[in-house]
């Protein structure tokens, strides 16, 4: 008899349990309507109906103009946050160069090709990139927008030799030594078309210093120059040709000499053929962004470096003041695809 009321207990809580859980998802179903939802947050677990309910906040339009660097804020955004844009003038940044015509229409437009080149446009930078970027990423399993979540540190690798060792495929910056008609067939695949290829190629041939390096090193290697180095230097921190449009020459210097000697301020050195045809770069370096999104800084572009420091002080601008400057300055060059405004 004991056991019998026992299990019939047990029965009615878990019918009371169920009943409850049918009224929460009555009391959801009946919050879904556009009035009731603008006045509600969901804060907790949908099929138990936990909301909460929060004060809307207004902070302005965003018409208020940094006196610096002209970056636009919310008219009641105050504090720190208000400064991230430039930290009162700290930071000044050189203006990017002015985005290309055809990145910018294959950026913007919505015609088919348009809309192929923004879906694999990861592909397409792959194909064009100097150096890649090499991390562990966490699976996160939930839904929702997709957040990227990194595993440990990352590294970039860049070749550092002209020509392919052991026959392997050409990669990175290697593919840049070769004809427009060689370059296409070596980035060819199912995913990338061939037309679109042909166009980024020969735009990124004309306009980025990093391609004319790795031409040129091994077109004078060919002509008999078999010492000649490219090498990538690292700026020093009261270096302030980062603050003009650089040259070839600026960005990276072909040296021949009989002992082999470098300059203390190189970060990488690539060799016309050797058979450690990979290296890494450092990830300090201003040459990382441009070298590994050549989509997105096509002319070449300087990133952030470890050297760069606050206007007329010794702090360090750390990378977080400096995409934030990226992200916020309205001072930028037109039509670029780095966002202008938050």
């Amino acid at each position: 008899m004991e056991k019998e009321l026992s299990v019939f207990s047990q029965t009615i809580e878990d019918s009371k349990d169920r009943l409850e859980l049918d009224r929460h998802r009555e009391r959801v179903e009946a919050m879904n309507s556009e009035s009731i939802i603008a006045e509600h947050r969901y804060n907790g677990d949908v099929e138990k109906g936990i909301f909460k309910t929060v004060e809307q906040l207004d902070m302005g339009e965003m018409n208020v103009k940094c006196k610096h660097c002209n970056a636009e804020r919310f008219k009641y955004e105050t504090g720190r946050v208000a400064n991230n844009c430039c930290h009162g003038g700290k930071i000044t940044l050189p203006p990017l160069t002015e985005y290309p015509d055809v990145l910018q229409r294959l950026r913007e437009g919505n015609d088919e090709v348009s809309r192929h080149f923004r879906q694999h446009i990861q592909l397409y930078n792959d194909a064009f990139e100097f150096a890649s970027f090499n991390c562990t990423v966490a699976d996160l399993g939930n839904p929702g927008p997709y957040v990227m979540k990194i595993i440990g540190d990352v590294s970039y690798k860049i070749s550092t030799s002209l020509k392919t060792a052991n026959n392997n495929r050409p990669r990175y910056g290697q593919i840049y030594i070769y004809d427009v008609q060689t370059q296409l067939a070596l980035r060819e695949n199912d995913a990338r078309r061939a037309n679109l290829l042909e166009i980024i190629g020969r735009l990124i041939i004309d306009i980025n210093p990093y391609a004319a390096n790795f031409k040129t090193t091994y077109e004078r290697f060919v002509k008999g120059e078999s010492l000649v180095r490219l090498n990538f230097i690292a700026l020093k921190e009261d270096d302030r040709r980062r603050y003009n449009a650089l040259t070839c020459g600026e960005l990276a210097a072909l040296i021949v000499s009989d002992d082999g000697a470098v300059s203390e301020n190189i970060e990488v050195q690539v060799f016309p053929k050797q058979d450690r045809a990979v290296g890494y770069m450092p990830k300090y370096s201003h040459h990382v962004d441009p070298m590994t999104f050549p989509l997105l800084f096509p002319s070449g572009d300087l990133g952030w470096s470890y050297n760069m420091k606050h206007v007329e002080t010794n702090k360090k601008i750390s990378p977080v003041q400096y995409y934030g400057h990226r992200l916020n300055a309205e001072n930028q060059v037109d039509r670029n695809p780095i966002p202008t405004k938050r």
